[in-house]
């Protein structure tokens, strides 16, 4: 929890930073690993900051194709977004 927490000052950081948003996105990074929890409760914080996108990290590159769509599949995902590293 504690990286998750880091990830989510990390992005309130870059969007307090963020001094061109009409010509640039901040894309924030859904974090968690292979625990589906921790990956929910991610995208849940970083919903809350209303990005443009989002981006799907914490995979590795070596889970099988059926856990990577597992995780990289939410009922929040936000439809209207764009969705960095989904398959």
């Amino acid at each position: 929890m504690y990286l998750l927490s880091l990830n989510c000052r990390w992005i309130d950081r870059c969007f307090a930073a963020h001094k061109r948003p009409e010509e640039q996105n901040l894309f924030p990074i859904i974090q968690g690993g292979l625990d589906f929890e921790l990956r929910q409760k991610s995208l849940d914080d970083l919903i809350a900051r209303n990005a443009n996108g989002y981006a799907i990290g914490g995979l590795a590159g070596g889970e099988s194709k059926v856990n990577s769509k597992c995780l990289c599949s939410s009922r929040n995902l936000v439809s209207h977004r764009k969705i960095f590293g989904k398959s």
